[in-house]
């Protein structure tokens, strides 16, 4: 084994499954309660449009927090930034399920759709997977270097 082998840090990433599953959760959770709308407005005794800003109020949140959770992530790791980000979610849906009232209930969904922008960074962070396949890590850095260093006009969406 190579001197500088051993005294680079070995990287530890959770398995692509377990990012998947917290991705699709908050995709899920964001459009969760169109379906249940109409029976919310019922069961609060509001009309339809008073239970809209449920809806508004966790997009809304959710595309302001990626304003803040990019640079976070870059700072303080992405990967942290991520596992914190969906324990705090899960948290806020625990809480939504628990509100006796409207009024508490758009607070949590506000809550959830910010702490939600936390995964935000595991697209960057998957992409960053992505580029040092394969796991041999032959090549990777390299790969990766070059990858985040194209000028803008390479990039492909």
């Amino acid at each position: 084994m190579s001197r500088s082998a051993l005294s680079e840090p070995r990287r530890v990433s959770p398995p692509i499954w377990l990012v998947a599953l917290a991705a699709f959760t908050i995709g899920c959770g964001m459009r969760l309660l169109d379906p249940l709308l109409p029976m919310m407005a019922r069961d609060f005794g509001v009309s339809l449009a008073a239970v809209a800003p449920l809806i508004g109020g966790f997009a809304l949140a959710y595309g302001l927090g990626q304003l803040g959770a990019g640079p976070v992530g870059d700072a303080l790791g992405k990967l942290r930034i991520v596992a914190v980000g969906i324990g705090l979610y899960a948290g806020t849906l625990i809480g939504a399920s628990l509100v006796p009232d409207f009024g508490g209930l758009l607070a949590a969904r506000v809550m959830s759709g910010l702490v939600a922008a936390a995964k935000r960074p595991s697209i960057s962070l998957g992409h960053d997977w992505i580029m040092v396949w394969p796991p041999s890590g032959a090549g990777s850095r390299q790969g990766l270097r070059r990858a985040h260093h194209r000028p803008a006009a390479s990039h492909h969406c």
